[in-house]
This record gives structure tokens, sequence and C-alpha cells, in this order.
């Protein structure tokens, strides 16, 4: 194989066009090259270090999303692209790319692991009185009335919810009942509130929110993550409480990360303004758009992000730029509703690029083993990583 023939196999290899036998090939003179193997053809191929620095950089013209230089002090930093034909990157001292079969990197301890697919749509509904719907179980188009509230189940699976209430005496009983609809650990919903609001809810989430708003604000309660595009009213302002934390807007689009399990609450905007700052309090920062908020303890940070690795979840994926292991598996396990164990240190040890959510979690556990400094035991819905 000529140099010209195999930077025409590395960009078809970067683009998810390559074949079986291509990746292959392609493995094989990788491996040649961190290997030092005799095979080498300098006249041919060319020095090695250039090419190698030329095919990484082709591959990672393909990455989404671009990832910064490791920060100094941390052990590792990998890389993992998911392409038409799954290729697996890992950078550490020297390049290796490689694909192999789920049996050779996974250990299953039981044939359980086979039946656990990505999550979905599931929501329960919890109505004023108490009364629960499960969403997931009703069929789509189905409309259903309930004390003064008409709530409609679209074609595509969402959830729209309109008031019935008129400005009688019977509305503003409507300010003080309140609807929650909740998401299990593998589930996912969107939902449309009486005032227009649209609201995607992660896993493991909860929205709490009246019958009908009232005539000053427009108030709800989130438990866990959940992106918001609010409908205009600048007459009425809407409000989001998470935990300790309040946040103000007119109309915008932002998503709040407030899991209990996570060691802060994390407000990043998309479009628009918002407002942020502690509950019964005058503490309060603006964010602009690109920005993210970040509540520990009591003290706000204020940031520039990448948006798009914020609502990863909203847009299917899991994007990981440089986030440590832990943080990461804590995503996935909510995803997949599995329970996570760790054998060995794991600090320092951050992964980068992005995975669809729409994997089976063999597939995803593929993807990260790959990165060759882990390896996954699966018991029922239990993983253990391991070194």
């Amino acid at each position: 194989m000529t140099d010209n023939q195999l930077r025409i196999l590395a960009q078809k290899i970067s683009d998810g066009s390559a074949t079986d036998e291509e990746i292959a090939l392609y493995n094989h003179i990788i491996t040649t090259i961190d290997n030092n193997k005799p095979a080498w053809n300098a006249d041919e191929m060319g020095d090695k270090a250039t090419l190698k620095g030329e095919l990484l950089s082709r591959i990672q013209d393909q990455m989404h999303p671009s990832l910064p230089l490791p920060s100094k002090g941390r052990k590792k930093i990998y890389w993992i692209v998911s392409t038409a034909a799954a290729i697996l990157i890992a950078l550490s001292t020297t390049l290796y790319l490689y694909r192999t079969s789920i049996k050779d990197v996974v250990e299953v301890t039981t044939p359980q692991l086979t039946g656990i697919q990505p999550g979905g749509n599931k929501a329960t509904l919890t109505l004023a009185d108490g009364s629960r719907i499960v969403l997931d179980s009703i069929s789509n188009g189905k409309v259903i009335e309930y004390n003064g509230t008409k709530f409609i189940k679209t074609a595509d699976g969402q959830l729209i919810c309109e008031s019935l209430h008129s400005n009688d005496g019977s509305l503003n009983g409507a300010y003080y009942a309140f609807n929650t609809i909740e998401t299990p650990r593998g589930g996912q919903y969107q939902v449309t509130l009486p005032d227009g609001t649209k609201v995607w809810l992660n896993a493991a989430s909860s929205l709490k929110y009246p019958v009908a708003f009232n005539d000053t604000e427009r108030k709800v309660e989130l438990t866990g993550e959940a992106y918001f595009e609010v409908a205009k009213d600048k007459n009425k302002p809407f409000k989001v409480l998470a935990d300790k934390q309040e946040i103000k807007v007119l109309g915008t689009h932002f998503n709040v990360n407030a899991y209990a399990d996570e060691a802060s609450i994390k407000t990043t905007l998309v479009e628009g303004r918002v407002q942020v700052g502690l509950r019964n309090t005058s503490t309060a920062h603006i964010l602009r758009p690109g920005q993210q908020s970040e509540l520990s303890g009591n003290t706000f940070k204020i940031q520039q992000v990448d948006v798009e690795e914020a609502i990863d979840w909203k847009n299917g994926h899991f994007i990981f730029n440089n986030m440590e292991v832990r943080a990461a598996m804590r995503k996935i396990a909510k995803w997949y509703d599995i329970e996570i164990a760790y054998q060995g240190n794991f600090d320092e040890i951050y992964f980068g690029g992005s995975v669809p959510r729409s994997n089976p979690l063999l597939t995803t556990l593929e993807i990260l083993e790959a990165t060759g400094n882990m390896h996954f035991k699966v018991e029922g819905r239990r993983v253990t990583i391991m070194p």
C-alpha cells in the first residue's frame, strides 16, 4: 500500500464509509507502526511520525465535538468517536485504533444484559387529587379531561396540558392545585404546560406545576434535569425553583441540571436571558447565551461553556468533554437504569467524545472499554468497573 492509498483509507474511516475489510487493514497498519514491526516499508509509507500526525489530524477533523487539550495534572484523557463503522479512537502516548467484537471486551455473567436497551418515553402524571396516570401506557392521540384540565397525548408521544378554567370562582382554586409529571430512571418525556411553555424532562426527574398559572407569575418546581422553552409573557415572569435556587425568565431557552447526586446545580442558557439567584434572597446573576451558572453551597460561579454538551441528552447523545469517569457513569446509569460499582482507583481519568444515547448498553460499554483503561463486569443491572 502506498502512502497516498493509506491517506485515502484514513479519510474513509474518518467519515464512516470504510468497509470491515478496510478497517481491519487500517488497524493492522497502525499496529505495525506502534509496535515497530519490520513489515513497515519506509520507502513506500514515508516517515512514521509525520504520517501518524497527519492521520490523527484527518480523523480529529471529523470529530464532534472538538475537544480542548488535556489540562495539566490530569492522568489521561481519552477521545471516543462513534461513526457509522463504530470506529474507536484512544490517545495516550501513541495512537491506536481498533474494532473488536463485544464478547471480547465485556464480561457478561448473565443473559439479562442483552435485554438492557436505552431509555425511552416513560413518565407518570400525578394529579392534584393524588390520581396517577402512567403516560407511556395510554395510546397516542388520547384526550383526557379532568378537574379543569385537558390532557392530550400527541401522535409522537408528548403531553399537552390545557387549562379549561375561565375567569370565575373556580380559577382561584386552580392556582393552589398542582400536578406533577415524573420520569423514572431509563425514562424521558416532553410536556407542554398550560401557558404554552415546552419542557423536556431527563431521566429520574420531576416537574410540579399548578393546574392554572395566576395573574402575576408562572412558577414550577424541578428535581433532576430539564430543558425549558418558555412561552413569552412580559407581564408574567416564569420561575423555576430547584432546591435552593430560583430562576426567573420572561421567555427563553435554558437547561437546568439539579440532580441530588451532583455536587452543584448547573443552569445553562441557550437563548435569551435568565436571572439566577438563591431562593428568598436578593441574590441575582444574569446569564447570557452560552453561559452557565454553577451553584455550590450558596456560591454562584458563572462561566462560558459548550452548550451542546450541556443539552446533549435532549439531542440524543452523551457528550463527554473531558468528563471525569464517575460523572460520566452517573449519566449512563440514569439512562440505562443500572447500578454502578467500582473496583480500583479511577481518580483523574477523564472521557472525551460523543456516544449516541440510542445505543444498547452493550454497545456503549464496548465504546467505553475500548479506551483500554477499564473493564466492565455485568451482573443483572449491576455494572462493576475494574482496571
